[in-house]
C-alpha cells in the first residue's frame, strides 16, 4: 500500500513552524505526484483539504475554492466517507462555506450549517453550538443567541472561543441580546466561583 506518512509529518512540521508557503509547495507536489496512487480516503482528504486550507490562509481564494470543492465532491459521492469521517466532512463544509462566502447565497450558507449542525448533534460535538449560532446569525435571529449561550454554558461550560464569538456578533448586531448575554456569562462565572469556594 502506498504510504504518505513521512510527507504528512513534513507538511505538519512546516505548518507548525509557520512555514505555510513551504507546506503548500509540499502539498502541491503530493497532489500532482501521489494523489492518483492513493486509495485511503484519509490520505486523499489530508492532501486536498490541507491544500485548500493553506491556499485560503495565503489568500489564494480561487485555488482554495477549487480544492475544497474537489474534496467536498469526493466525500459527497460516497456516503460511507461522510458516515465514517463526520468531523472531517464538517471541516470541509466549513472551509467551503468561508471560502465561497461572497459567491453563495445566505440560504446556501444556512443549508451548509444545518448539515454540520445535524452531524455535530449526532456526534455530540460542542461545535454544534457554533453551527447553530451561525444559523441564527445568518437568519438575523439574534434574540435566540442568549438562550443558546445559556444552554452551552450549562452543558459544556465556558468554551472561550465560542463565548467571545457569540458576544462579538451580538455587540455588532443587537444591543439588547448582547446585554442579556453579558449577564448570562457573568451569572455563570459567579455561580461557578461560589461553588468552587465551598
Amino acid at each position: 500500500m502506498f504510504n504518505i506518512d513521512n510527507d504528512r509529518m513534513s507538511v505538519c512540521t512546516c505548518f507548525g513552524n509557520g512555514e505555510y508557503e513551504k507546506g503548500r509547495k509540499k502539498l502541491f507536489v503530493m497532489y500532482n505526484t501521489k494523489l492518483k496512487k492513493l486509495t485511503n480516503i484519509e490520505d486523499i482528504r489530508f492532501i486536498i483539504h490541507n491544500l485548500a486550507w493553506v491556499e485560503y490562509y495565503l489568500k489564494n481564494t480561487e485555488s482554495a475554492r477549487r480544492y475544497i470543492t474537489e474534496i467536498k465532491t469526493i466525500f459527497e459521492k460516497n456516503d460511507n466517507y461522510i458516515k465514517n469521517y463526520p468531523s472531517d466532512y464538517c471541516k470541509i463544509l466549513d472551509l467551503y462555506n468561508i471560502s465561497h462566502t461572497d459567491i453563495i447565497s445566505v440560504d446556501e450558507k444556512i443549508d451548509l450549517y444545518k448539515k454540520t449542525y445535524a452531524i455535530f448533534c449526532q456526534t455530540n460535538s460542542p461545535d454544534r453550538y457554533m453551527a447553530l449560532h451561525n444559523i441564527y446569525d445568518l437568519k438575523k435571529q439574534y434574540d435566540k443567541i442568549p438562550n443558546l449561550l445559556r444552554e452551552m454554558l450549562t452543558n459544556i461550560g465556558e468554551h472561550q472561543n465560542f463565548v467571545s464569538e457569540f458576544l462579538k456578533d451580538l455587540q455588532e448586531n443587537d444591543e439588547d441580546s448582547y446585554k442579556e448575554s453579558l449577564l448570562i456569562v457573568e451569572e455563570f462565572k459567579l455561580s461557578n466561583t461560589s461553588m468552587t469556594s465551598l
